[in-house]
């Protein structure tokens, strides 16, 4: 029964708007043309966006040492750009409150700044405000301003960037140079620091001479080998004992025609001087020992002073020493004692010579082992002061490379070669408006039209109280209908009806198609040709013609 009472009063609404069709198609027309024309006094408006990325600055993110995050300076980022004290700076800027009464300070009076307020809010209210990308060390800002005036949007979005990269440019440098005055300070502080430590090792080298090898493993392999060396030798010196001992005996035995040694010497035994090969390993020990002490210590320290005294001592000696020497005179004696002699002269002199060095490499592993005991605290001691050094010296490095580079983007602050912040889109020139949009205006007129229309149709319905069908006598009257008479239609009632469906109704239907597409020309010209739509406005008879020709020329 529901459905079948839907459909019913469908059927009767259709019913009713077919009845009155005329009535529906030309108020529906009216209203929508009204509606069309009403669209072109809707004031147009203008949007105009500007770009700006933004990255991260480490360089100036740093403030005595305090960090100032890239996401403190996003929540700061929208008050700076379209604050109200940024859109009051545009304000003045564009002159848009020039001509507005001023006191003798330059400030606006009462009456101007309210002007001014008014213009402020009203750019307020058509800012639009997004984050395109958000991340971590880059943002990219869209800045749309809508208003009615085109030059307007234009410029504003484009002046409150510049005025926002002005201010942030002014922040970077007073920044910039806080920070090189910091770092400055810094540096002076650590090279200070730096100079004490650098006295304190001094002061210790000098009073810890010679006992600072490089690492205990190098201390104890010199050890190791001095022991080879001084058993080495002892091993020889035991064999030229020997050696002596065995020529002697021999000798004895060889000298049974003993006579006194009188008078020159019958032969003198010549060999090189013992001497000058004990110089020469006296050299070389004083030679590894000044090696040794300039690896801590400067050339004006007293031990290397010292040590090159006696080198040269040593190398004088040297060179006045002969590179032989008589190492036996030998008298006349018997001729078979006399084959021994220079045997007996020579291993002499070489154990002469064997117990010189055991004796040089038992003082020099007393010295090792000396060092070797003491190593331990004096080796942690100077570990400590090195370590404060390279301590030290890796800060001032540090301080002196961050300054270098701070120095270097003040320089380039200063040139405005720095990319941190970078307009990347300006607003373009506004030749079509952003607002009334051409489909809005279309639909608010069809939409509007038909409803308007039927509301028109229901309404002449319930103020119309004539009788049109058997239903409705049979309602009203409470009598029974038996039958129905059609409506008797004279002669002239008939021409009228035709000359009325034949001539009126479509010159009115013409009319209103005329006045609907005009409309909507008006509308499209406005909104997409703004050029078009002046000459369109001021002359529209000669645009139409100026169209035609044109385009039968083409």
């Amino acid at each position: 029964m529901a459905e079948n009472s839907e459909s019913s009063s469908l059927r009767d609404l259709l019913r009713l708007i077919f009845r009155r069709r005329y009535f529906f198609l030309i108020g529906s027309a009216l209203l929508a043309n009204m509606l069309l024309f009403a669209g072109l006094s809707w004031s147009a408006k203008y949007t105009g966006t500007t770009k700006l990325r933004r990255r991260t600055d480490p360089v100036v993110e740093k403030k005595h040492d305090q960090p100032e995050s890239f996401e403190t300076i996003k929540l700061t980022l929208r008050e700076e750009l379209i604050g109200q004290r940024a859109l009051e700076n545009v304000v003045e800027q564009l002159g848009l409150v020039r001509g507005e009464p001023r006191d003798s300070s330059g400030k606006l009076k009462r009456q101007g700044q309210i002007v001014k307020d008014a213009i402020v809010r009203t750019i307020n209210e058509g800012i639009l405000f997004v984050w395109e990308v958000r991340k971590e060390r880059m943002d990219l800002v869209a800045l749309s301003v809508t208003h009615w005036d085109p030059q307007l949007a234009q410029d504003i979005p484009d002046r409150l960037v510049d005025n926002y990269i002005s201010i942030v440019h002014e922040q970077s440098k007073s920044n910039l140079t806080v920070s090189l005055q910091h770092l400055q300070k810094k540096v002076d502080e650590c090279k200070v620091r730096l100079g004490e430590q650098t006295n304190i090792k001094i002061a210790f080298e000098e009073k810890h001479a010679g006992m600072m090898p490089d690492r205990p493993g190098n201390l104890h392999d010199r050890i190791q080998q001095t022991i080879a060396d001084l058993e080495r030798e002892q091993r020889n010196l035991d064999a030229a004992k020997l050696t002596l001992a065995r020529l002697e005996s021999r000798w004895r035995e060889a000298d049974t025609d003993k006579t006194t040694k009188e008078g020159e010497p019958i032969q003198e035994i010549r060999g090189p001087n013992p001497e000058l090969k004990r110089l020469k390993e006296q050299l070389e020990l004083f030679e590894g020992a000044l090696e040794t002490a300039t690896i801590n210590r400067t050339e004006n320290h007293p031990d290397v002073i010292a040590l090159e005294a006696k080198l040269a001592e040593i190398h004088e000696k040297i060179k006045q020493a002969p590179a032989e020497t008589v190492l036996q005179k030998v008298y006349a004696v018997g001729a078979e004692a006399n084959r021994y002699i220079p045997e007996v002269a020579s291993t002499s002199v070489e154990i002469k010579i064997k117990k010189d060095a055991i004796e040089r490499l038992t003082e020099r592993l007393n010295r090792l082992n000396g060092m070797m005991s003491n190593f331990a605290p004096v080796r942690q001691e100077w570990e400590e002061i090195i370590r404060k050094q390279v301590k030290h010296e890796k800060e001032l490095d540090a301080l002196e490379v961050r300054a270098a580079k701070i120095r270097e983007e003040l320089a380039n602050e200063v040139a405005g070669r720095r990319i941190h912040l970078e307009v990347v889109q300006r607003a373009k020139e506004q030749f079509q408006p952003s607002s009334p949009k051409l489909f809005v205006i279309l639909a608010m007129a069809l939409i509007g039209g038909v409803g308007g229309g039927a509301g028109l149709v229901f309404l002449t319905h319930s103020l119309d109280r004539s009788i049109t069908t058997t239903d409705e006598a049979s309602e009203y009257l409470g009598l029974r209908v038996h039958g129905v008479i059609g409506e008797i239609t004279t002669p002239v009632q008939a021409i009228r009806r035709r000359t009325f469906s034949l001539l009126i109704i479509p010159l009115v239907g013409l009319v209103l198609t005329l006045m609907t597409l005009t409309g909507v020309a008006s509308n499209l010209l406005r909104l997409k040709y703004p050029d078009k739509f002046q000459q369109w406005k001021d002359a529209p008879v000669g645009y139409v013609f100026n169209g035609m020709f044109s385009s039968d020329d083409d």
